[in-house]
């Protein structure tokens, strides 16, 4: 599934144990719109591209990346959501 991170995080946790909760629209590689949850211990930047791996509800894995990755038809509906 893909993302553009364009909300910003919530903020969970105290001291050294802060995370960084994104709730973001994505879609697969289909177009097929879903919800994605990802937190991290880091904040990321504004308008990045994420790529998720998921089961389900459940994220797996994410990674930060490039907007040329992404799928045309996918990048069309991520740009006008």
């Amino acid at each position: 599934m893909y993302a553009v991170i364009n909300e910003p995080a919530k903020k969970e946790g105290k001291n050294e144990w802060i995370r960084y909760r994104y709730n973001l629209t994505g879609y697969t590689g289909k177009g097929e719109k879903k919800k994605i949850t990802f937190s991290s211990s880091k904040e990321q930047k504004s308008e990045s591209y994420v790529r998720v791996l998921a089961k389900g509800a459940y994220t797996k894995e994410w990674t930060i990346i490039e907007e040329k990755m992404i799928p045309g038809n996918v990048l069309n509906q991520l740009r006008s959501h």
